[in-house]
């Protein structure tokens, strides 16, 4: 097989014929750092919060940071959410941890079957696929709840993990990019 090399100029880009031009690389460049401020200034902003008031919140300069102390917030959260803050975030790290873990490998390996095995059925499950994207996911919600409660895993860690694994947007990604790559790349 025939692989044709890209030959770097002298400064490390590509040929002069497909480089980008300095004034498209400048433009890359300032939409890259208003991406990259729109995406963390709502972090900066939750510690500059952290360190304020109530009070403080609706009164003071919500870019600078307050005199008041991140541990007297910290001890007024323990009081409040009565220890269990901890416990939240590690409940929110598990389900989404797993959700997404599992949710992955459902999609990859349903997505895999999909694009490279001819079964009975292969063309209608794509089909369903297909109409379940059009479903916006609150519709299914009281139907979910109600089976949930009928097979008794309603309020249980189980009823929020597993509405989060099946994704058929992710089966259907997997489906195009398995079709996309060549027999010899997957086995």
């Amino acid at each position: 097989m025939y692989e044709q090399k890209l030959m770097l100029s002298v400064e490390g880009m590509p040929p002069r014929s497909i480089a980008p031009s300095r004034k498209a690389r400048i433009i890359t460049i300032i939409v890259l750092l208003v991406a990259l401020f729109y995406f963390l200034f709502p972090i900066d902003w939750l510690v500059v919060s952290s360190t304020k008031n109530n009070a403080g919140l609706i009164t003071s300069n919500s870019l600078l940071f307050a005199n008041n102390s991140i541990g007297k917030n910290y001890a007024s959260l323990m009081a409040w959410s009565h220890g269990y803050h901890w416990r939240w975030v590690a409940n929110s790290v598990l389900y989404s941890g797993t959700a997404a873990a599992a949710g992955t490998l459902l999609t990859v390996m349903a997505g895999y079957t999909i694009a490279k095995f001819n079964f009975p059925g292969r063309k209608a499950a794509l089909a369903v696929i297909m109409l379940e994207l059009l479903m916006p996911i609150a519709l299914l919600t009281i139907a979910m709840y109600v089976l949930f409660q009928s097979i008794g895993l309603d309020n249980t860690v189980w009823a929020i993990i597993i509405p989060s694994c099946v994704s058929p947007f992710g089966v259907f990604f997997g489906t195009r990019l398995f079709t996309s790559i060549g027999c010899h790349r997957t086995h």
